[in-house]
């Protein structure tokens, strides 16, 4: 997630929101009046005696877009069926990218949209919103996942809070004729695979 929003910084892409300090070094400039003092190079200033200032990046965190397909071969399955089995994988992923700092959404599909989250910052409101994915109804049998990426395109090139990462949780493998909407989303974020 690092790599990918470092890249979006550095391509001046938007990205998500920011922190007050960053890691990545752009510049050094002289120290003004109003600068933290915790910005001073102390390793400048006791070799030259001159009050530097290292200028960084700002550090972003990243949104992760989840985009789920809840057709109804999900429904289909072992004890453990695969929608439950992938909703507990989601509830894994969607924390552990909270616990980083990172927003998640969450993009529901079948044929057509069939739920979208906004950006979600707070564990209990995922975990809400998982339980009413789990509650949802497909309202198709169908799994067509065209309409789910130009959402996802959309959402990558918005100028706030875009979606800096996808993941594509589908056990659908994807005809020849869907690979060209899959390149273009792959070409302004990265995108994992889950199937």
């Amino acid at each position: 997630i690092k790599r990918r929003v470092g890249q979006r910084i550095g391509a001046s892409l938007p990205s998500s929101h920011k922190s007050e300090r960053g890691t990545e070094i752009i510049g050094a400039r002289d120290f003004e009046i109003g600068d933290p003092p915790r910005a001073i190079n102390l390793r400048h200033f006791s070799k030259f005696g001159k009050l530097i200032v290292l200028e960084k990046h700002p550090e972003r965190n990243a949104v992760v877009l989840f985009l789920i397909d809840i057709s109804m071969s999900e429904m289909i399955g072992s004890e453990k069926r695969k929608h439950e089995a992938n909703l507990e994988l989601l509830r894994g992923l969607s924390i552990a990218c909270l616990a980083k700092g990172h927003g998640v959404m969450f993009v529901a599909f079948t044929d057509a949209i069939e739920f979208e989250s906004g950006v979600i910052r707070d564990r209990n409101i995922v975990e809400r919103v998982l339980d009413e994915l789990g509650q949802i109804t497909p309202q198709s049998q169908k799994t067509d996942p065209t309409e789910v990426f130009s959402r996802a395109w959309e959402l990558a090139r918005r100028e706030t809070s875009p979606a800096d990462l996808f993941v594509l949780v589908s056990d659908f493998l994807f005809p020849d004729s869907w690979q060209e909407d899959l390149m273009s989303l792959c070409e302004v974020s990265d995108v994992i695979a889950i199937i």
